[in-house]
């Protein structure tokens, strides 16, 4: 037994130090309010499919990524990138970039659009391109229309091999608030930071696109919030927590700045506005579990109270984490090392993909993406995302609603609608994880 302990703690070493994921795409989830995989073509035709869909059956395949956000710029909306091409990662390859792949996009109306309202080709300069990380990123505009909004749809494709990337983001021609107009930037202020949290050691900046500098305000909260009720819960928790705010402080934007203490930070340029830009911080090697007793709570979704309770109340975590796995793979080392990586890996990934206000294994999205893994087909319009499971022996399809809301702190904000016939498909998939047949 002592034996088995020293693998799986050696083993448990080695998967939290991974600092590298596999892309399972930010060009099949709305992760940041954009990706898709519709089929639109370069010539950006003007009778798109009615609905813009994801198809992530290789999703563990190395694809393309893409990564976008939007700032106002006047009266034109500057659209950021940040591009993935396994392929041309290793090593700066920009000309190849530049020669062997096209850009499009197009706008359409709404969701539900059956024509674009303008589509366009993009030519890039060679200075245009920046290679930063292995990523390739590059920006253009979008001059405002007189309409609130509409759905830009990008395509990215790979003309050696025909690898093509589609995916889309609702932009904002009305600027109401304050994230559409400030982002995060590295502390130099050059390069666009593309998800919401930071380490308590980074330094960073709160920048929009003008040269003049303007006080903010933060409001800092330290409220630890709770992990997602399973999808067959159509209770609300009791006793729900309140936003306690911790403390409150002034800084300026265009100047490096730096939050010490694990937490939320809300940012407002006007304190009588409801909206805000969020910082998420953590004071551990996020987004990937770097601690032992930070692997306990994310086994809620798998594990039993009395089980979870025995974790937290012994002095030797590592020891009884280790009795735990063992007695549910039935002494299979190897099935509990499998079990392991799999499923720490997944809380990793819906830290990284779906971090908000709050850790990214505690949302419902995450919650689902852990126990059920990427979705074989995702379906979105304006006011709603549907995920899609097939192809498994417990059940013929199941779909997954989570309702888009509007939130102080994100706008990437989706409640699943829980239902109790979820029970029937929600149980099932739990025994496999805990039997190591996941």
């Amino acid at each position: 037994m002592k034996k088995y302990i020293f693998y799986l703690l050696l083993y448990l070493g080695a998967c939290f130090g991974l600092t590298n994921c596999v892309m399972f795409g930010l060009n099949v989830f709305n992760l940041n309010g954009n990706n898709t995989n519709s089929q639109p073509t370069q010539s950006m035709p003007n009778r798109p499919k009615t609905e813009i869909k994801s198809n992530a059956a290789d999703l563990l395949t190395k694809r393309m990524v893409c990564r976008t956000k939007f700032l106002d710029n006047g009266d034109s909306i500057r659209i950021f990138a940040e591009l993935e091409v396994p392929r041309l990662a290793e090593k700066e390859n920009i000309s190849t970039l530049l020669s062997e792949f096209s850009f499009a996009y197009g706008l359409l109306p709404n969701y539900n659009a059956r024509e674009y309202i303008q589509t366009e080709k993009l030519k890039f300069a060679y200075n245009q391109i920046e290679y930063k990380d292995g990523n390739y990123r590059f920006n253009f505009c979008v001059a405002k229309k007189p309409t609130l909004s509409v759905v830009l749809v990008m395509e990215i494709t790979d003309t050696r091999n025909n690898d093509k990337l589609v995916q889309d983001m609702v932009v904002f021609f009305t600027i109401t608030k304050i994230r559409e107009k400030y982002g995060l930037f590295d502390k130099n202020g050059k390069y666009l930071h593309f998800s919401k949290f930071f380490l308590n050691k980074d330094t960073f900046q709160i920048r929009d696109l003008t040269n003049g500098s303007k006080e903010l305000f933060v409001r800092y909260f330290s409220q630890d919030f709770e992990a997602a009720l399973p999808p067959m819960a159509t209770q609300p928790r009791l006793g729900a927590k309140d936003m306690k705010v911790d403390s409150s402080f002034k800084i300026t934007s265009h100047s490096p700045i730096h939050f010490s203490k694990k937490g939320l930070y809300l940012v407002q340029d006007d304190t009588t506005s409801y909206y805000g830009l969020t910082v998420y911080v953590s004071d551990r090697k996020y987004p990937k579990l770097s601690k032992v007793n930070d692997l306990i709570e994310p086994l809620i979704y798998i594990t039993t109270q009395e089980e979870r309770q025995q974790l937290q109340n012994t002095q030797e975590i590592k020891k009884e984490m280790d009795k735990l796995w063992l007695k549910l793979s039935q002494g299979n080392t190897r099935l509990a090392k499998f079990v392991i990586k799999n499923y720490y890996q997944r809380v990793k990934y819906s830290n990284q993909y779906f971090t908000t206000y709050k850790e990214g294994w505690k949302t419902d999205m995450g919650m689902i993406y852990i126990i059920y893994g990427a979705p074989n087909r995702i379906v979105r319009n304006n006011e709603a995302e549907y995920w899609f499971y097939t192809q498994n022996s417990n059940f013929a399809e199941i779909k997954f609603t989570f309702a888009k809301k509007p939130n102080q702190f994100t706008d990437d904000h989706y409640n699943l609608l829980r239902f109790p016939d979820y029970e029937q498909v929600w149980y099932p998939v739990v025994e496999q994880w805990r039997t190591g047949k996941i």
